[in-house]
C-alpha cells in the first residue's frame, strides 16, 4: 500500500526555479492526499507522555511510539506479560540444557496473589545419572515468602520474609547465587541464606530443571504437587554470569 509523505518540506527548486507547494495541483488521476498546510506546525506527542508502567515515549510525526520496560506490552505499555495458574491443573515445566542455554546466577520475577500458600518455584538440580539431587525453592506461606535449599537428601535451611505479600498486589523478587549464600530480595528489601551445596559445580548433569507452579513429590509418590491457587506471575528470567559461563 502506497503511503503519502509524512512531514516537512520547503525550498524544492526545479531547473532553478522555485515549486510553490502550497499551491499544488491536482492529479489527473484522482486519489489525491490533502492538500499541504503552509509552514511547519508540530505537536509533540510526547508530552505528555501516553507510555504507562515506565515506558518511554518516542516521538513520531502525527503519533507516540511507547518502548516498554520488561514486563508489559501494548500501545502504550498498559498490559502485563502475565500467566495464571488455577492451583489445580495449571503449572510449568522448564528443562534448561545449561550446555546451550544462557542460565545464570540471578533470577527475578513478580507475583501477584491472594491466596495465603502455594508453590511457586522449585529449580532441580541432576547429578550426571539425571537423578534429583540438590534444589532450591521459593513459595508463599502463611501470606509470607519462603525460599529453601536442600542439599541432596539433607534438612533443608529456609529463610522467611516478615511482609505480606497475599495482598493482590505486584510484588517484586530477586535472587542471586554466590559461592555459600543466596542474597535474596522482595520490593527492594534484603535478606540472605546460607547455601550448602555448590550450584556452579562440573560434576552434574547440564540439564536444570525449573518448575513454575509445582514442585516434584518425594520418590515413590506422584510426580508433582501443584500450588494451591496464586494469581499471576510475570518477568521470569534468568541471567549469565559476569564471567560469561553458562549455568
Amino acid at each position: 500500500m502506497f503511503h503519502s509523505f509524512i512531514g516537512c518540506l520547503q525550498d524544492l527548486r526545479i531547473n532553478k526555479d522555485d515549486v510553490p507547494l502550497e499551491t499544488a495541483i491536482p492529479s489527473s488521476l484522482g486519489h489525491d492526499p490533502p492538500p499541504a498546510s503552509p509552514g511547519c506546525p508540530r505537536e509533540d506527542v510526547c508530552f505528555p507522555s501516553p507510555c504507562q508502567n515506565g515506558g518511554s515515549c518516542e516521538t513520531g510525526w502525527t503519533n507516540a511510539t511507547c518502548r516498554c520496560p520488561e514486563g508489559y506490552w501494548g500501545p502504550y505499555c498498559s498490559k502485563v506479560s502475565a500467566v495464571t495458574f488455577n492451583g489445580a491443573t495449571s503449572y510449568l515445566e522448564l528443562v534448561v540444557n545449561t550446555s546451550s542455554v544462557p542460565f545464570g546466577d540471578t533470577m527475578s520475577l513478580e507475583v501477584r496473589t491472594r491466596a495465603s500458600s502455594g508453590q511457586l518455584l522449585h529449580l532441580q538440580l541432576l547429578d550426571r545419572s539425571r537423578r534429583f539431587t540438590d534444589s532450591l525453592q521459593l513459595k508463599i506461606t502463611n501470606n509470607r515468602l519462603e525460599m529453601s535449599t536442600r542439599a541432596h537428601s539433607s534438612t533443608a535451611t529456609s529463610v522467611t520474609l516478615a511482609e505480606s505479600v497475599s495482598d493482590g498486589d505486584w510484588h517484586q523478587l530477586y535472587w542471586r547465587i554466590l559461592a555459600t549464600k543466596i542474597l535474596f530480595k522482595v520490593d527492594g528489601i534484603a535478606t540472605s541464606l546460607d547455601l550448602k551445596f555448590d550450584v556452579f559445580s562440573s560434576d552434574r548433569n547440564s540439564d536444570v530443571v525449573v518448575y513454575v507452579g509445582a514442585r516434584p513429590y518425594l520418590p515413590g509418590k506422584q510426580q508433582l504437587q501443584l500450588s494451591k491457587k496464586f494469581t499471576k506471575l510475570h518477568t521470569w528470567h534468568c541471567s549469565i554470569d559476569h564471567s560469561g559461563q553458562m549455568y
